[in-house]
């Protein structure tokens, strides 16, 4: 509201002014979408970052004298990585289904696992 010639007076513009309900509703739900939109591609950019380090440490881990440790992290971080990306999940089951030794491995430790490492060894490999 402005004042002209000492009377208030509505401003009317481009990102002012009177809106129906219905238009009201809708920039609402725009500003919803836009917010999801922001949270799932941070929650992506998490789970690949995520999954990414646990591979990368998988790889420092593999010296180390303790056995499983090392395949342990791979699986978590390409548990993530599959999770964080549909590309990733695809690869990774052709990955496995080609090399039928790190399958085997994989089914071998699969009882060590958390029961949502278990499935996705299931799903994949």
């Amino acid at each position: 509201m402005t004042i002209r010639n000492d009377r208030l007076v509505p401003v009317v513009g481009p990102t002012t002014g009177p809106v129906s309900g219905r238009l009201r509703w809708h920039r609402r739900l725009l500003g919803l979408r836009r917010r999801r939109r922001w949270a799932v591609f941070a929650q992506r950019s998490m789970l690949l970052s995520a999954g990414g380090s646990l591979i990368l440490c998988a790889i420092a881990a593999v010296p180390t004298p303790l056995p499983g440790l090392g395949l342990v992290l791979f699986t978590g971080g390409l548990y993530f990585l599959a999770r964080g990306s549909p590309r990733a999940r695809r690869s990774i089951g052709r990955g496995l289904r080609r090399s039928p030794a790190v399958s085997r491995q994989l089914h071998g430790w699969k009882h060590r696992f958390p029961p949502a490492l278990r499935r996705f060894i299931d799903r994949n490999g």
